[in-house]
């Protein structure tokens, strides 16, 4: 007869109940056996030496199944539960490990400590629950309310009289920092520590720069930032994935020196420059509207004494307005109005200077223009003189015409005289 043997582990936190399973045919066949080697069930029956209270059978053989519940278990519940079944010619052999453990207490004796642009945080283990542990760090400055996560941070081959450490090496710079732990394992997760807080106003100045951008949707832009090594020159910006982890915060790190974060999406987002030329420019292609947000650059100049540079901008995409796109019609038009003023100009200029050469040539031909009568210069298109003439026979007819293609106004017949005009006030009022 085969045998088939399996083995599951079971983990479950002190004071919960507990059910394992167990085929059964009938009361020989399907057999639970716990610590010690004590029959803890034979089909539905459940051992009388047990204490009903804290065991129970149930199920039935019409099912084939006899489900053995243990409540409140205890450390002292631990170990194997094996069910001995038969079916097909095949002994059954199903092998249960449980384990009972707890949650893990929190870490202890946390501090930190701030240096130059990292933080560095100490702390001690505490009760494991009776399993390996992992810790995580949340992390924030005093203006912002979103915890940053950091972890899970493996105890490793440290034991609990030996302090652990966890550098933080890419924050913001802040007048303070609020630092909080826990610990996890395989049945949850501990309290919090204590608060702790790090003072970090007076050890290094700050230079803000602030600048407010408004991108038309679709177009890439482009940020500047000084960076001179990976930790040296940082970009944060805002956490698109926020609703989807409630555990990360509203800004995560865009970018360390000239490394982009692994987790922003490559054809979205790219860094340009290099640590030979004190660069790390984030380029954002094709910014919309969620792109909108707060992108920080910040980078400490190593003089003395040193300082830290922040470079903040505060980005809104925006539809380009209507008065802009008249703008730039407008400056399209500026260079065909300049071409007309000028012409305008040259044109009033060649008037003029006729003008004056017709006035000096009516000066010097007497006899034709009256003595007393001036020229009478109106419109373009009316220029006209008081004329005078004498009296000579001719036998030619002759037309007095305007200027070059202009309309013929007037026939002069010389075999009648002309009397000269009246002068009046209206006239003088009128030149």
């Amino acid at each position: 007869m085969t045998c088939i043997k399996t083995l599951q582990s079971v983990v479950v936190r002190s004071g919960d109940s507990l059910i394992l399973n167990c085929t059964c045919f009938n009361r020989s066949n399907g057999i639970l056996i716990g610590p010690n080697n004590i029959p803890y069930t034979q089909g539905t029956v459940l051992n009388p030496i047990l204490n009903k209270s804290k065991y129970e059978v149930f199920g039935g053989y019409d099912v084939n199944k006899c489900y053995l519940k243990i409540t409140n278990v205890l450390p002292d519940d631990d170990g194997a539960y094996v069910c001995h079944y038969i079916s097909s010619d095949t002994v059954h052999i199903d092998i249960y490990n449980v384990v009972t453990t707890d949650l893990p207490e929190p870490p202890e004796n946390l501090t930190a400590v701030f240096n130059s642009i990292i933080i560095v945080v100490h702390w001690q283990p505490g009760l494991d629950g009776g399993h390996p542990q992992q810790f995580y760090i949340e992390y924030r400055p005093e203006t912002r309310s979103e915890w940053e996560v950091v972890g899970p941070i493996s105890q490793s081959n440290f034991t609990i009289e030996q302090e652990l450490k966890y550098t933080l090496n890419y924050i913001l710079f802040a007048k303070k920092y609020y630092i909080r732990m826990y610990a996890d394992n395989v049945v949850g997760q501990s309290n919090y520590t204590h608060l702790f807080c790090v003072d970090m106003e007076g050890k290094m100045p700050c230079i803000e720069v602030k600048k407010a951008l408004f991108v038309t949707a679709g177009e890439d832009l482009t940020l500047y930032c000084s960076c001179f090594n990976k930790t040296n020159g940082q970009w944060s910006g805002p956490n698109k994935q926020l609703l989807l982890n409630s555990n990360v915060g509203k800004w995560i790190p865009y970018a360390l020196g000239i490394e982009l974060n692994p987790k922003l999406n490559k054809s979205k987002y790219r860094i340009y420059g290099g640590y030979d030329v004190k660069q790390c420019n984030l380029v954002i292609t094709n910014f919309l509207k969620e792109d909108d947000g707060t992108y920080t650059c910040q980078y400490i100049m190593n003089k003395v004494p040193s300082t830290v540079f922040l470079h903040i901008y505060y980005i809104v995409a925006t539809s380009m307005p209507h008065s802009y796109k008249s703008l730039q019609s407008i400056q399209w038009m500026l260079p065909l109005v300049a071409i007309m003023i000028i012409c305008i100009a040259v044109t009033a200029f060649l008037l003029w200077l006729r003008k004056v050469r017709v006035e000096e040539n009516g000066n010097g031909h007497s006899g034709i223009i009256s003595q007393g009568t001036r020229p009478q210069i109106h419109e373009i298109s009316m220029n006209y003189s008081e004329v005078m003439f004498d009296v000579h026979p001719s036998t030619n007819r002759l037309i007095i015409h305007g200027n070059d293609e202009r309309t013929v106004y007037s026939e002069v017949d010389h075999a009648i005289k002309a009397e000269p005009l009246p002068s009046s006030s209206s006239e003088s009022d009128d030149d």
